[in-house]
């Protein structure tokens, strides 16, 4: 029998729409019928049916009951708004509902106002059918803002409602801020006035209009006039500007007939000093000592740029030493300006700029500050400047050219443009220049220049302007006879050997400014540069032609170039110049490549070589012969025997090679009969150090696991400079693979320094580079050679598939597979094997033979069984292919045993029982083995 839920979404014991129960008593009972969420009258049906039989299907029916209040929801009334100390519009409810939703009537609800003051009626109620309990009036709090009530019912969550309460209409305006303020005629006064529009609860009112007017005082009222409050029920007014008259100024506010309306504020004008300019007066110019042609006076206005009159204004020098009148205060006219009744300069010009200040005391005003610049009067003074009571040689320039001042009454500089006019008066000399020049800007008056008369003794010179008081000027000087130039008479530029005296001995000459020789002038000669030396080292007096001769000068020990200074005090010294050269050959000493070592039978590192010198050691030159030869060791040069020195005195041989023997080997180097000829060089020659060992051949072979390479590896032994060793012992070991080497492990280096090793067997594994061999020297890193083993020829069938197998009757069973090796168990690929059914009633399918996969693998295609129980074989075989011993054709072979059963029927799915047995369902199972 089978039972269905056909409505009301409810359920069965089993959870399942369909099930079918047995009963020996022939009734068919479901344990339990779930009816569904929803509440209604016989709204649920549950049907019983049985294929066949009369009067089926049968239909039960059931009515779903709410069950006990599970939750309280808001119904209606949620989020309202209202104007505050108002009902809001729709009466709030909540809806009781039990856990699957279903209404609950008759629970009581309990209303009670939490937030915001206002009331809420009634306090409780009790839901009706449908589950709802409503309010008949919630009424706001008489504040604007957030107002809430909860609805509680007994052991479930309440319900909050909230509301928001709004302003009203406007009913009242009162002023907020911005009265009773002061501020300087014409300016803002600086609190912008405010009012604050309210409801009849006092809440403030936003967007009400109100028109700002002046009403008194003449001020202005920057755009707009009408402006709106803001949330905060606040109206703000343009900037206030107060009229230019101090005084009461007055503003009014004005919003319809609400309580209070017009409002009116009151500010207060006031008028002070706000601004100090010049009026005139400024930047003049006049003699210094002397009053400006225009009286300083300055202007005094208010914020709004009225003058003032009345105000206290003083006037005070404050550079350039003058004087102000009067030196009171002075106070402003009607006009606003006040001004001082003179301004007199100072004396003197250097003092400029003259400066006088302008301020209103006890103010904060900045002063005004007036420049005027005082100038010189007329030329008045002619007074010495520079030059005066100097001495020079005679017939020369005396050192600071004569100069004059011209000033006026003041002592100031008259400036650019005075004539001025020097003479010779005295001494016979002579004026540089023209004689008439002109007074700079600073009133001087310079000549170009004064030469002294040729004859020692006094010199005058008048400088005369006109009437000028102090004109003429006289200046004097001094004429001398002085040395004024030292020259070179005789003994420059010469040459002579190092170390001995010029031919020439040097001489000077030394004459006056008109070039007249001048005799007993001190003159001291001195060796500068080269190690010379000269004679006397004390002072050589001029003679009658005004010449000083040195006795003599001998160079320095050294090639090259000495120096020699010739001085008289306050003249710049003389120098002579001569070059020291070598002399003839006198020394051969060693200069490089004594006392090396060098492997025996190889070449020193540095060439020896020899330099020759004069007696003071100064390098020959080029082409002096020296001769090299092998005087012990049993070595030799390298190159030609006789050599010649290079440029710096230098002879060098080609090379030296030490002999064969370990030990002394020396080398001698000879030229006449120098003093050190023949010089001896000595040389060590030691004997070889392994360094390196070096693969020869029979690297990187290959050859068929477990036989031997072609080549037997073998290595050369070297030392530093990459010479063979003989007699080295080289180790040669295997290191990886698992081959042997033939005959000894440890051979020595033959005469080339190569060890060879007697053969190298490879190991048994196939792989490519996997097969090393190490040739090691004691202390040197080993050398490594490589080789691939390669398979050997198939040898092996063995098989690879499991050895147990079974299958149903005409069932497919898993492919067997086989593996091919070599005699040493590698897998060997592309072998050819062929399988065959050798016994039963199976098939094969697939490739065949088959040929083995990169592991030696060969896998049959596929193999059916026959449709009888018992074994069925299948071989595999490959040719002459062998198991050892015997090495004989050998066959692989799998046998499938059908295990007893029903006669065979086409495949079908089979199901077992835990035992092996067949089940009722007529499928047979069958198992093999492979053997």
């Amino acid at each position: 029998m089978t039972f269905s839920v056909a409505s009301g979404g409810g359920s069965v014991d089993t959870g399942v729409p369909t099930v079918t129960l047995q009963s020996a008593a022939g009734l068919a009972t479901v344990s339990n019928w779930r009816v569904g969420p929803t509440v209604g009258t016989n709204n649920n049906t549950l049907t019983a049916s049985s294929t066949g039989l009369t009067g089926s299907p049968v239909t039960f029916t059931a009515s779903g009951t709410a069950g006990a209040a599970a939750s309280v929801a808001v119904s209606a009334g949620q989020g309202q708004s209202a104007t505050a100390g108002t009902t809001v519009p729709v009466p709030p409810a909540v809806v009781v509902r039990d856990a699957l939703g279903n209404p609950k009537a008759g629970v009581e609800v309990t209303f009670a106002v939490t937030v915001g003051g206002g009331t809420v009626a009634p306090s409780t109620r009790t839901t009706d059918a449908q589950g709802v309990a409503a309010v008949t009036g919630w009424v706001l709090g008489t504040t604007v803002g957030a107002n809430a009530f909860t609805a509680t019912a007994a052991g479930l969550t309440p319900v909050t409602f909230t509301a928001t309460g709004v302003a009203g209409a406007a009913a009242r305006l009162e002023k907020s801020a911005g009265d009773n303020q002061s501020a300087a005629a014409g300016t803002a006064v600086p609190l912008r006035p405010t009012v604050r529009i309210t409801d009849t609860n006092g809440n403030p009112v936003a967007n009400a209009s109100v028109t700002f007017a002046i009403t008194g005082g003449g001020g202005s009222l920057a755009a707009p006039a009408t402006v709106q409050t803001n949330a905060a029920g606040i109206a703000t007014a343009s900037i206030w500007t107060l009229g230019p008259i101090a005084g009461a100024n007055t503003l009014s506010a004005t919003s319809g007939t609400l309580v209070g309306s017009p409002v009116q504020f009151t500010a207060t004008a006031t008028q002070v000093a706000a601004s100090i300019a010049v009026n005139a007066g400024n930047n003049q110019s006049a003699v210094a000592g002397g009053p400006v042609a225009v009286a300083p006076s300055v202007i005094v206005k208010d914020a709004v740029g009225n003058p003032i009159a009345g105000i206290d204004v003083l006037f005070a020098v404050t550079a350039g030493g003058g004087s102000v009148a009067p030196s009171v205060a002075v106070k402003t006219n009607a006009q606003g300006i006040a001004s001082v009744t003179s301004w007199t300069l100072g004396t003197v010009v250097a003092d400029n700029p003259n400066t006088l200040r302008a301020s209103v005391p006890a103010t904060t005003l900045p002063a005004v500050t007036f420049t005027a610049t005082a100038v010189s009067g007329a030329a008045a003074k002619l007074a010495l400047h520079l030059g005066d009571g100097q001495s020079a040689a005679a017939a020369t320039a005396v050192a600071v050219p004569p100069s004059v001042r011209i000033t006026d009454a003041n002592d100031n500089p008259v400036g650019d443009g005075t004539a001025v006019t020097f003479a010779i008066t005295s001494g016979g000399g002579s004026i540089t220049g023209s004689a008439t020049v002109q007074t700079d800007a600073s009133g001087i008056a310079t000549i170009g220049g004064w030469v002294l008369g040729p004859t020692a003794g006094a010199n005058t010179l008048t400088a005369t302007s006109g009437t000028l008081s102090g004109s003429p000027v006289t200046f004097t000087a001094t004429g001398t006879q002085v040395p004024i130039s030292l020259t070179v008479n005789a003994g420059n530029n010469q040459t002579a050997v190092a170390g001995t005296a010029v031919a020439t001995a040097p001489s000077v000459i030394v004459r006056d400014a008109g070039n007249n020789p001048m005799a007993n002038v001190d003159v001291i000669f001195s060796v500068t540069s080269g190690g010379g030396v000269v004679v006397p080292t004390a002072v050589v007096k001029t003679n009658a032609q005004g010449i000083a001769v040195a006795t003599s000068w001998t160079l320095g020990a050294t090639v090259g170039a000495n120096t020699l200074r010739a001085s008289v005090t306050g003249l710049a010294p003389v120098t002579f110049t001569a070059t020291g050269v070598v002399g003839a050959a006198a020394r051969l000493t060693k200069h490089v490549g004594d006392n090396q070592s060098a492997t025996i039978g190889t070449g020193v590192a540095t060439p020896p070589a020899v330099r020759i010198t004069d007696i003071n050691n100064n390098p020959v030159g080029a082409g002096t012969s020296v001769t090299f030869s092998v005087a012990s060791g049993g070595g030799s040069v390298n190159g030609p025997a006789t050599v010649q020195t290079n440029a710096a005195g230098i002879a060098t041989i080609g090379g030296w090679f030490v002999g064969p023997t370990a030990g002394a080997n020396t080398l001698v180097a000879i030229s006449g009969t120098l003093i050190g000829s023949p010089a001896t060089f000595t040389a060590t020659a030691t004997a070889q150090v392994p360094f390196a060992v070096v693969i020869v051949a029979g690297n990187n072979q290959s050859a068929t696991v477990g036989t031997a390479v072609t080549t037997a590896p073998s290595v050369v032994v070297r030392d530093g400079s990459s010479l063979p060793i003989p007699g080295v012992t080289v180790t040669f070991a295997i290191t990886g693979g698992g081959g042997a080497i033939t005959g000894p492990a440890a051979i020595v280096t033959d005469a080339n320094g190569v060890a060879t090793v007697g053969g190298w067997t490879l190991g048994t594994t196939a792989g490519t580079n996997n097969n090393n061999l190490s040739a090691t020297v004691t202390g040197l890193s080993p050398a490594t050679f490589i080789a691939s083993a390669t398979l050997d020829v198939a040898s092996i069938l063995v098989r690879n598939s499991v050895s147990v197998d079974s299958g149903v009757v005409f069932g497919a069973v898993t492919p067997p597979s086989v593996r091919v090796t070599d005699q040493y168990n590698n897998p060997v690929p592309g072998v050819a094997v062929t399988f065959a059914v050798a016994s039963g009633t199976g098939s094969i399918g697939g490739t065949n033979p088959v040929t083995t996969n990169a592991s030696g693998i060969a896998t049959l295609g596929s193999w059916t069984l026959g449709n009888t129980n018992g074994a069925t074989t299948v071989t595999a075989t490959s040719g002459s292919l062998t198991n050892s011993p015997s090495r004989s054709p050998r066959t692989r072979s799998w046998t499938m045993r059908m295990l007893p059963g029903k006669t065979p029927a086409p495949p079908r799915r089979a199901v077992a029982s835990r035992r092996g047995s067949a089940c009722a369902s007529s499928t047979t199972t069958t198992r093999s083995s492979l053997v």
